[in-house]
């Protein structure tokens, strides 16, 4: 340890000051800055709970349109946890959040549609899978850029998980009561006139 990060434990690691990430991945500095405020962990556990809405949604629209099977739910998961491997390595940008999010948004509307119109094609479940890995990478890359300028990647990934817990929490409570409202394609017919 040298002797600049005794004296001021708030100092960045020589690693970041070589350059090694960009600028505005920096983490905070000074006292406090593993606090995020209540404007930012909200802002995570937002994103959270709308990434456990889609999650939920896709996987409930693959099974509808791709058929209930234990392979394709692992598949989802994996696809999703590789895409948010994906997405937390390639945050090189401040805007690379935004890119996932607009990405991921065009896949999953994609494959809802491709699912509703083409049930049980390949292409319809592997479109489906490749928005779980879209979604995921979105994650994946809010997590990264967050916690390096936000300087605390347990509140952020702290935050961001109970938003999610409380999205699938959500989601349930909605495909129990209200199915419709998540899935619209899952609507109960028109009662006969």
């Amino acid at each position: 340890m040298s002797s600049s990060q005794r004296e001021d434990p708030g100092a960045a690691p020589e690693a970041s000051r070589a350059g090694s990430s960009p600028p505005h991945l920096a983490p905070a500095a000074g006292r406090g800055s593993t606090r995020l405020g209540l404007a930012r962990a909200l802002q995570a556990s937002l994103v959270g709970l709308s990434l456990g809405l889609l999650q939920l949604s896709l996987g409930f629209g693959l099974m509808r349109g791709a058929g209930a099977s234990a392979a394709l739910f692992f598949g989802l998961i994996a696809c999703w946890i590789g895409g948010g491997a994906f997405g937390s390595r390639s945050v090189r940008t401040a805007k690379a959040g935004l890119v996932w999010l607009l990405l991921s948004l065009l896949l999953l509307l994609f494959a809802l549609v491709q699912l509703e119109r083409a049930s049980f094609a390949p292409s319809s479940a592997w479109l489906g899978l490749g928005a779980a890995f879209g979604v995921g990478g979105y994650a994946g890359a809010f997590l990264a850029e967050r916690s390096a300028s936000w300087g605390s990647a347990r509140r952020v990934l702290l935050h961001e998980n109970n938003g999610f817990i409380l999205g699938y929490a959500l989601g349930t409570f909605i495909l129990l009561g209200a199915a419709s409202l998540l899935e619209p394609s899952v609507s109960p017919p028109p009662s006969p006139s």
